[in-house]
């Protein structure tokens, strides 16, 4: 079964930080190394940013889940094909940049997970799991590219 990508979910909200204000940038491997750089991204930006530690767990799930993807959809597993990560932060929200260099895929349709014949599979839980941590996810570029953002007012109410 298929269901379209909420579109309320990819459009609605503030500014999303742009280069110029708090931003940091990643290159990661497209293999181990490239999630231990994660974990240690993730820990750091929590650091950085002092995020609630609820917070930022529902952000590194969201954040392993896309760059997952990245890496086993987009990369196709090969290790010569980075994955581009950037993290930036307003006053607003806390945006995330995942961007791989695949053939990409039609974001606007995915498995459902819930769905009987696909409830114990062990893949295909990805997307649906990032709809529900983060407040928006908009994917660009046919696919290779996603934006996940988390704004500031519903982390306050969380930490």
């Amino acid at each position: 079964m298929l269901i379209p990508i909420s579109p309320g979910k990819q459009t609605k909200g503030p500014a999303i930080p742009h280069p110029d204000e708090d931003t940091i940038w990643l290159v990661l491997d497209s293999n181990e190394d490239g999630l231990s750089q994660l974990n240690r991204f993730s820990l750091f930006i929590s650091n950085y940013w002092k995020i609630d530690e609820a917070v930022h767990q529902q952000i590194h799930i969201a954040l392993t889940e896309a760059v997952m993807n990245a890496m086993i959809h987009g990369n196709k597993n090969n290790p010569d094909l980075p994955v581009y990560l950037s993290a930036g932060c307003n006053e607003e929200c806390l945006s995330f940049t995942i961007e791989d260099r695949g053939a990409g895929f039609d974001h606007r349709r995915f498995s459902d997970p819930t769905a009987d014949a696909d409830y114990f599979h062990t893949h295909g839980h990805g997307v649906s799991l990032m709809l529900a941590l983060a407040d928006v996810v908009h994917y660009s570029f046919g696919g290779r590219k996603l934006q996940l953002v988390f704004y500031r007012e519903k982390i306050k109410a969380v930490g």
